[in-house]
């Protein structure tokens, strides 16, 4: 470590850990606060109920692959965790592309009918990283799992719109 102060590696190692707790513990609080159960959070994730315990009960490691990354390489991290409405709205940045394309639509029907149309698809970008040099490429998916990427210099309006 040529030019770098030394550290005591057990220290770091003992704040980090300890950060990793703390995360631990406070989002389960902000959990409990909001009046959430285990099952809810879990049904707005996409996981089990099982997994959000685990999680809470300190079986799945979810920040200690990061912990251990940070304690060999001589970092700290530092984590936060507060109610989103500190934050006041207004705070933040955001530069917002719309993109509107038509679309051809084949219908078919019970009946053996088919029928054609269009219909206009809206799509909105935002980055909260206002300083960057534009957006350059939107990919939508579709039902189909088909990738349909638009080009920001024909299919996107790129419009810069500060928000906030």
């Amino acid at each position: 470590m040529d030019g770098q102060l030394p550290y005591d590696y057990r220290e770091l190692a003992y704040d980090l850990y300890h950060a990793e707790d703390q995360l631990l513990e406070g989002l389960v609080s902000m959990r409990v606060q909001r009046g959430m159960t285990q099952e809810q959070l879990a049904d707005e994730m996409g996981v089990s109920q099982s997994y959000i315990s685990q999680i809470e009960n300190g079986r799945k490691k979810l920040v200690t692959l990061l912990t251990d990354y940070a304690l060999e390489v001589g970092a700290r991290i530092t984590y936060s965790v507060e109610p989103a409405e500190l934050k006041p709205e207004g705070c933040r940045k955001y530069d917002t592309w719309k993109a509107v394309r038509q679309l051809q639509v084949t219908s078919e029907w019970s009946n053996g009918d088919i029928t054609m149309g269009g219909i206009n698809v809206e799509v909105t970008v935002s980055r909260q990283k206002p300083n960057h040099d534009g957006l350059r490429k939107v990919t939508v998916m579709g039902a189909s799992g088909k990738a349909a990427p638009w080009r920001a210099n024909k299919d996107v309006e790129s419009k810069k719109e500060l928000v906030g």
